[in-house]
């Protein structure tokens, strides 16, 4: 490698990796990079220098080239669960993305050259976006495809823990593969079926069906069923007998088998769900949800979140990513002005309330049904 007129660094294969990288939304592997004619001391003087970045073992990720469709972080998170969730910051490279300018590494003379990125910042690893560690795993191990809570964020379920900096990527893998694993990865060995796969933008992920039925035998009741009302209500599914089967003489599948009844797809959020199933295991399930409330022409002035109709009682489940609004506040006073007028009973009810007061929330509950309308 040497230094040209321009200052750039200059190596024949560069540019070649650079082409290759770009066809791999910005992966290269140490084996392909070597294939082009780099050599293991310009790959250490890469990284040191903060023109790679190490992405995990065998795989480097190249700047510029990972600006692309996979600078959003993948999957949906959920507004309604239990701390807030915050997305994760997103790549970024102070703007160079287009700006063209040349950096040490830049191949030589025709070759594609990349903007600039400062890999040299201790926390630019755990700032890669989520599809591209996702990709990167994929890449070590061929044949893999994304699975569990890996494919429930690609996917888009709702209901699922705060993505973390350090959340390995899960993957499966043929049963006769390596059972070795892998830095930044847990790998899970089982066959999966032509037809529960699916593929999003080039990644080879579960589909809705078998991804739901992973996370259902490995979450607690309330998450598992969280995530199958949410799956529900958007249609990421569109019955659960692909899913019940899907579960069957698998570990767990006894654990499990009460859930499925549990489930609405009609709840609107993870706290919702938590609500009404606290509620059951008190022995006060309500017996309406999504409950529609007219005035005297017919129109609709609101939908109950958790009603008891006969009792007159409407238990609101209130998330406070959307509630604490200032224009939230003034629509759900305005809303349970217009019900206390028709002689409904408003009891609003928190994540706080659900987690720290579940006892407190109950008793409120028995005591209104029992106090009749």
């Amino acid at each position: 490698m040497s230094k040209g007129a321009s200052g750039a660094w200059s190596h024949e294969g560069l540019g070649s990796a650079v082409c290759l990288a770009r066809r791999q939304h910005g992966l290269i592997t140490t084996r392909q990079a070597l294939g082009v004619g780099l050599t293991p001391d310009l790959l250490r003087h890469l990284v040191r220098s903060g023109i790679w970045l190490r992405a995990r073992q065998g795989i480097y990720v190249l700047p510029g080239a990972t600006l692309s469709a996979d600078g959003e972080v993948g999957g949906r998170l959920s507004d309604h669960g239990p701390p807030p969730d915050s997305v994760p910051s997103r790549w970024a490279t102070s703007g160079a993305a287009t700006s063209g300018a040349a950096t040490p590494g830049a191949a030589t003379a025709g070759a594609t050259s990349w903007p600039a990125a400062d890999f040299t910042d201790p926390t630019a690893k755990a700032r890669l976006p989520f599809r591209l560690r996702v990709r990167a795993a994929l890449l070590a191990r061929p044949g893999a495809v994304a699975c569990g809570v890996t494919a429930g964020r690609l996917l888009g379920f709702e209901g699922l823990p705060r993505l973390a900096d350090d959340e390995p990527v899960h993957l499966r893998l043929p049963v006769h593969g390596s059972r070795r694993q892998m830095e930044g990865a847990v790998s899970h060995f089982g066959p999966v079926a032509v037809g529960d796969l699916v593929e999003l933008d080039g990644i080879p992920v579960t589909g809705p069906d078998r991804t739901l039925a992973d996370l259902v035998l490995a979450g607690s009741r309330e998450d598992a069923v969280a995530m199958i009302d949410a799956a529900l209500r958007r249609r990421l599914v569109t019955g659960l007998d692909r899913v019940i089967a899907a579960c069957v003489k698998r570990p767990g599948a006894r654990r499990v088998a009460s859930y499925w009844a549990l489930a609405d797809g009609r709840a609107e959020s993870v706290l919702e769900t938590r609500l009404r199933l606290l509620l059951h295991d008190a022995g006060v399930p309500p017996p309406c949800i999504q409950w529609p409330v007219t005035d005297g022409t017919g129109r609709v002035l609101a939908r109950l979140d958790l009603a008891w109709p006969g009792a007159m009682l409407d238990v609101e489940a209130d998330g406070g990513a959307v509630h604490e609004l200032p224009s939230a506040l003034h629509r759900d006073r305005e809303r349970q002005n217009q019900l206390l007028d028709l002689g409904w009973r408003v009891r609003r009810v928190t994540w706080a309330d659900v987690l720290r007061t579940p006892t407190k929330v109950v008793a409120a509950v028995t005591g209104w049904l029992a106090a009749g309308p």
